[in-house]
């Protein structure tokens, strides 16, 4: 949705299980001027993205494939690819709960931009965001 002064607002696709990040994700995205967008699972993330244009992708790594399914433990990383594909010019950065190295390693290698660490705040949330997107 655009600004009343119809400016284009940067749209964040928030991809995470978890209800209550989803919910704090987009009320400070919105405060900070972002259109977020919601998904709990990839595959609502990867049907979100194939018909919207994305600017920036905030991907938990634990994330169920489907709604309804386990969680994975590297479902998050492995879909970065497909999410590229879906949504090219989008800057990806990971979420997870666990400051691991290899993740990050591993994230970066397939197409993510940046790592944020949960929980985050509203202030490393939209310093991540306006970081990613000053790469475009």
């Amino acid at each position: 949705m655009d600004h009343q002064d119809g400016i284009r607002r940067p749209v964040v696709l928030v991809v995470d299980d978890d209800e209550a990040v989803r919910a704090i994700a987009e009320s400070d995205l919105d405060d900070a001027g972002y259109e977020p967008i919601t998904a709990d699972s990839l595959c609502a993330a990867l049907a979100i993205a194939s018909r919207r244009e994305i600017d920036v992708v905030l991907l938990d790594i634990v994330l169920p494939r489907g709604v309804g399914e386990p969680t994975q433990p590297r479902a998050g990383i492995e879909a970065i690819p497909e999410l590229r594909a879906a949504c090219p010019a989008a800057e990806i950065v990971m979420l997870s709960a666990h400051d691991k190295a290899a993740d990050q390693a591993e994230g970066r290698a397939v197409g993510a931009s940046d790592y944020l660490l949960k929980p985050f705040g509203p202030i490393e949330l939209i310093k991540a965001i306006k970081n990613v997107l000053d790469l475009k």
